[in-house]
């Protein structure tokens, strides 16, 4: 038995050999390396051994190596099986009965969560968030997502792979492009189908970026500050006021970094945009590096988007192949190169000093700041971080001009947004409209009003970070960045996310700070500590004779890490906290 391990060990290290080779030795590139590792594993682990061989090969200490393989949840150091079953837990999959498809799965293969069948065929895991809410409840099986889920279907799928010895098409459905007479970003965006190079061209794709070759930086920073483009993936900055501060560095080297990990539970905007119109985001990175300077730019986009890695990465290798990236690109003499960077389940990732920490090869912790990333950012150089979304605007404002551009939406907040709708309504999806649309016109006209003719029970905007809306505003209040601000909401990605009147208020609000908990780092105490007790607090709240006091008791404790959290993440349960207090206390 032992001649046999040791001879199983060679042939193993062997191949960690001869996959390591693909990888130059730099740091940076240890989550690439893990994850490929785990990938060629037969029993999808990374173990004690494959960490040595990586640290020895990184130069860095094997303790380093491990924070970096323990800290991202898509990966494990411990043996697994063939089939990995990940339920998505997030606000809507919970509320929609993800823990039925839970029971109706460890019915099937015998185990519970955290567990992998005797036969080594199954493992059953959690996850906080899979990026597909409009398809609530959705599990994820290897690398493919299935949606709509009901015992009945989970039972065909398990008997396909048990008779099959592999996986059975998704059932998934939510590629429908939804037309809202208002696409600006999808407006060339066919279901299921990615545009190809020629078909980006006749839309007059990279005639923007041929442009802008030949015209000065500054005057297309300025023309994206007349725009009045804001970041759409969550805060709202003025996109050109950040590349204007990007610009302004001198280094040797900068950089540019599309930030497609959207893993805020509810958000999928990015994902359309990625898998159907790839060659649209890449231009406008191609766009900013210009402006900026950078000669370098990363993709990095969340792990559980297998799809849109794919298509992202078949997109970049046509522009190489036709001379779009490189070395002086169309005998303008601009450099660019262009690497995706694919992350491993991290929410906090999302952030962009995070994104950062991750794309140099440590844990995805956050970092201090000031300094900001366009004065000292990716490896400790100027760096712009823009998110797809945004990105994509950039080459159909410059085709169209600023101020055609500042015609659409508001004053203040001029373009369209895609909004994420996902839970109890008819017609989950994305849908892209003007900003300043109303509320009530994307729940009902767009999204088809309540599912089943119900009544609203809860209206939660901008993702798990954000804040749940009075069933009385319903009417009243219109999605742009800051009429929100001034009713006590934020806008945040973009997500919507419905419950009607039969689902438990508990449960909502519990399945978010269950999200927090899980999602923080531990790096700074107020966040560690503080999403440990609320989850226990909430705990006592459903049980508790005097909830307002408890509920209070709660809003303080958030109240504290908003105020000494280092980073969004402990900053962020007092919106949903407080919202849900004022508005909806009752239900409670």
């Amino acid at each position: 038995m032992k001649i046999m391990y040791f001879y199983e060990r060679k042939y193993i290290n062997m191949a960690i050999h001869d996959l390591l080779k693909q990888f130059s030795p730099d740091k940076k590139n240890m989550l690439l390396i893990l994850e490929a590792i785990q990938a060629n594993s037969e029993h999808n682990f990374i173990n004690q051994d494959d960490i040595k061989e990586v640290a020895e090969y990184l130069n860095t200490g094997f303790s380093n190596v491990l924070g970096v393989a323990k800290y991202f949840s898509m990966l494990n150091t411990q043996s697994r099986g063939k089939f990995i079953i990940s339920i998505c837990s997030s606000p809507v999959c919970y509320t929609q009965k993800s823990c039925n498809i839970r029971l109706a799965l460890s019915d099937l293969i015998g185990i519970d969560k955290n567990e992998t069948s005797p036969d080594g065929m199954f493992s059953l895991e959690s996850v906080e968030c899979l990026g597909h809410c409009n398809i609530a409840p959705a599990i994820m099986i290897n690398n493919e997502v299935y949606g709509n889920l009901t015992p009945e279907r989970i039972k065909d799928i398990i008997s396909y792979v048990q008779k099959n010895n592999s996986l059975p098409a998704p059932y998934q459905a939510d590629t429908i492009v939804k037309k809202t007479n208002h696409e600006f970003l999808l407006k060339h965006a066919v279901a299921d189908k990615p545009h190809t190079f020629d078909e980006y061209r006749k839309t007059d794709g990279f005639n923007a970026f041929e442009k802008i070759l030949k015209r000065n930086s500054k005057e297309i920073i300025q023309e994206i500050i007349f725009s009045g483009l804001r970041g759409r993936g969550g805060a709202g900055f003025p996109t050109g006021t950040k590349w204007k501060f990007t610009a302004e560095y001198d280094a040797p080297q900068k950089y540019a970094i599309c930030n497609a990990d959207e893993g805020e539970p509810g958000t999928f905007k990015d994902r359309p945009i990625m898998e159907m119109l790839p060659f649209l985001h890449i231009e406008g990175l191609m766009i900013a590096s210009y402006c900026i300077g950078a000669t370098k730019a990363y993709i990095y986009i969340r792990g559980e988007y297998t799809k849109s890695i794919k298509v992202t990465r078949d997109a970049i290798a046509i522009l190489y192949q036709t001379g779009w990236l490189g070395q002086n690109i169309k005998n303008s003499g601009f450099n660019l190169d262009i690497e995706i960077f694919t992350g491993a389940g991290s929410y906090l990732c999302g952030d962009e000093l995070t994104l950062i920490e991750s794309l140099e090869g440590k844990r995805g912790n956050p970092r201090y700041k000031p300094p900001f990333p366009a004065e000292k950012g990716l490896f400790g150089m100027p760096t712009l971080v823009n998110n797809v979304e945004t990105l994509s605007n950039i080459p159909l404002i410059l085709n169209i001009g600023s101020e055609v551009y500042c015609k659409l939406g508001t004053e203040t907040s001029p373009g369209t947004k895609i909004f994420c709708i996902s839970g109890d309504v008819e017609k989950p999806g994305y849908y892209e409209a003007e900003l300043g649309v109303p509320l009530s016109t994307l729940l009902y006209e767009y999204a088809g009003g309540i599912i089943n003719g119900n009544k609203p029970g809860a209206i939660l905007i901008g993702g798990a970070a954000g804040t749940f809306v009075a069933l009385s505003d319903i009417d009243n209040v219109c999605m742009e960045y800051d009429e929100l601000v001034s009713k006590n909401y934020v806008l945040g990605s973009g997500a919507i996310m419905v419950f009607d009147e039969n689902k438990s208020m508990y449960d909502i609000l519990y399945s978010i700070l269950k999200f927090f908990k899980h999602e923080s780092c531990g790096k700074c105490v107020p966040c560690r500590v503080g999403c440990v007790q609320l989850l226990q607090l909430m705990k006592t709240l459903q049980k508790s004779e005097n909830k307002k006091a408890v509920f209070e008791k709660m809003i303080e404790e958030a109240v504290f890490m908003a105020g000494t959290s280092l980073c969004a993440l402990g900053q962020s349960p007092i919106l949903p906290l407080k919202s849900a207090f004022t508005h909806y206390f009752n239900r409670f």
